[in-house]
């Protein structure tokens, strides 16, 4: 289940769970938990688990640009990762970090592949009882898998 929280102990000692508690005390949706604390996680394994009091600016550049060039990540990716590690220095450990200089990535947005009408029909009639149910409602709403379960 993602959406139970991740215990953490009352006096958190590890570092990611000392973050877990801050963000949480700051009013954060879980969600927004679970992507700063994988990123910022991620983070630190990049830098052979330096602690991210002792990194600065060069090594977001560095990582920012490791991402891009060889994680084949887009701009949004790397915004999201921006914005997890600018809310871990700024908000968490108190220091900001100013005059970044990366280039986002140039990947072109992906096109989503969308099934044809009589594409789409072939599969709901495949399909048997309730399940045939839930795609027809899928498909003729509109709907995403979360919304339709």
């Amino acid at each position: 289940m993602d959406d139970i929280k991740i215990p953490i102990p009352v006096k958190p000692i590890k570092f990611l769970d000392q973050f877990r508690e801050f963000i949480r005390k700051d009013g954060k949706a879980y969600a927004t938990e679970q992507t700063y604390v994988t990123w910022v996680k991620q983070y630190i394994l990049y830098h052979n688990k330096q602690h991210p009091k002792n990194l600065e600016a060069k090594h977001i550049e560095q990582y920012l640009t490791y991402l891009s060039v060889h994680g084949n990540a887009s701009s949004n990716t790397q915004r999201t990762v921006l914005n997890s590690l600018i809310y871990l220095y700024t908000r968490f450990l108190d220091h900001p970090i100013e005059n970044l200089k990366f280039r986002y990535s140039k990947k072109p947005t992906r096109v989503p592949a969308v099934f044809s009408h009589d594409e789409a029909m072939n599969i709901i009639n495949y399909l048997e009882n309730e399940y045939r149910l839930i795609c027809k409602l899928m498909y003729g709403c509109g709907l995403r898998i979360s919304e339709a379960v």
